[in-house]
């Protein structure tokens, strides 16, 4: 005689709802809480990646340039921003440094199907302008180079030239060496100093000083 095999008992609850009639809208209530759950989730996505489109569009849409207005610009983002999670996203980027800024933001605009994002390309200027400014300070600090100012014109400019070499091929003070050893004079590599400095707002250069003067002699055995 074969296995008589039964159907699992129906729970008390379900059981119960069904001879009540009331199951159908039941699931019907619940369906359309769904719905309205993944409508509500589809609207807030919606101004997470408006938000996203600000902060990216900011420099364009503001006018401001954040090399010259950082402060106001990061104010006027933050006026606009609708979600808790954009602030976060924003607030988050600033506790970052220049470089980590301008990848993280554009990692995320990516992800989010933006093509472009002149935020990101703001930061990563911001980045370059900094790292050239530290190299120019230290090119032009005589720091860098002890008793520059006793050595003959030929020395000075060998020992700046060995300190450019070992800098990154694609720092600022690199694209010097060449003008500097094509300078007729220590004052025209002065200028060149000067000029270089001034680029990036700096408006001392003390190893430009040093390069316009003669040698310091010391009357010292």
């Amino acid at each position: 005689m074969g296995q008589l095999f039964t159907a699992c008992p129906m729970p008390n609850r379900l059981r119960s709802a069904v001879k009540a009639g009331t199951l159908g809208p039941s699931l019907g209530l619940l369906g359309a809480a769904f719905v309205i759950a993944a409508a509500g989730a589809k609207v807030a996505s919606a101004r997470l990646q408006s938000d996203l489109e600000l902060t990216c569009d900011a420099p364009d849409v503001s006018g401001l340039i954040f090399a010259k207005d950082a402060g106001r610009l990061t104010q006027w983002i933050r006026d606009r921003l609708s979600t808790p999670q954009g602030g976060r996203l924003f607030a988050s980027l600033r506790d970052l440094p220049l470089e980590a800024r301008a990848s993280t933001l554009r990692s995320r605009a990516r992800a989010a199907g933006l093509s472009t994002c002149p935020m990101a390309d703001a930061y990563e200027e911001a980045a370059r302008q900094a790292a050239a400014r530290r190299d120019v300070q230290k090119l032009c600090s005589t720091y860098t180079f002890p008793g520059l100012s006793r050595l003959q014109e030929a020395l000075r400019l060998q020992m700046i030239e060995e300190w450019i070499s070992e800098q990154p091929t694609d720092g600022v003070v690199r694209a010097l060496a060449e003008p500097l050893w094509a300078a007729d004079n220590g004052r025209a590599r002065a200028d060149l100093l000067r000029e270089a400095a001034y680029g990036l707002d700096l408006y001392s250069c003390d190893v430009a000083r040093v390069m316009a003067q003669p040698a310091v002699v010391s009357c010292e055995p």
